[in-house]
């Protein structure tokens, strides 16, 4: 399988030492303490521990002078980082829409962020051959096994309620689905995690069920050439 470098993210070398809240880490940057703002809000505690070699962003304003963008991944120990920033994974998905990267995607073009469909407010807003499709995307920053995916890593009432929408946009006739960025390497499968919440399997199977699209990619931080790479554009769905 050939990877493909989606865009180019400089960042600066840091050390995790505690995470404070769910988006505050402790790190030392040269030396020095600081803390980094994370969006990721999953507990990712297989990569956010202390001692990890970890890459950031500066960051103006607010109180936090950086952004944690990746982690070394403790399966792998190498160059290929965790992608755990969400907002880097988001753009990486758009970069590969963009370059017709990801085959389910290559006749789509994205029309809209954040589209508001009843109580929620979805990812994107896609024209496919001149058909709207909504699209939700969960980072999957967890491994079940070293090739295999796992989401969520917490409980979550949002990622539920997300599924549930795109249930009933289907039942309308609306095109919908889910996509599940894993921010890991080496990855080629996708899987719900039951331990955390048992129900997602089912709504999952639910919009298969119906003909919705469940789909999965994988991309990882390379910290040899400060890049964002799409791995795995096709991971195999385990329901």
């Amino acid at each position: 399988m050939r990877s493909s470098t989606l865009y180019f993210l400089p960042t600066i070398e840091c050390v995790v030492i505690n995470r404070l809240n769910r988006f505050v880490v402790r790190i030392k940057v040269n030396g020095q303490e600081a803390l980094a703002h994370t969006n990721n809000t999953g507990r990712l505690k297989d990569f956010i521990r202390k001692g990890a070699l970890a890459r950031c962003t500066e960051k103006y304003g607010g109180k936090t002078q950086y952004r944690l963008i990746a982690v070394q991944d403790p399966s792998v120990m190498d160059h290929r980082y965790a992608l755990i920033d969400t907002r880097e994974q988001m753009k990486g998905f758009e970069n590969a829409v963009k370059q017709g990267l990801i085959p389910i995607f290559r006749k789509c073009v994205i029309l809209r962020r954040n589209p508001r469909i009843g109580e929620s407010v979805l990812d994107y807003k896609l024209a496919c051959i001149d058909k709207e499709f909504f699209l939700e995307i969960k980072s999957a920053v967890q491994r079940k096994d070293k090739f295999t995916a796992t989401f969520p890593d917490a409980p979550t009432m949002r990622g539920r309620r997300h599924l549930k929408e795109i249930i009933m946009l289907i039942k309308k006739g609306i095109g919908a689905g889910v996509l599940f960025i894993a921010g890991i390497p080496e990855t080629k499968f996708f899987t719900p995690n039951d331990d955390i919440d048992p129900s997602l399997r089912a709504l999952l199977k639910e919009i298969r069920r119906l003909g919705g699209l469940i789909a999965g990619v994988s991309m990882y931080y390379n910290a040899r050439d400060e890049s964002i790479v799409l791995e795995n554009p096709e991971l195999a769905i385990l329901l």
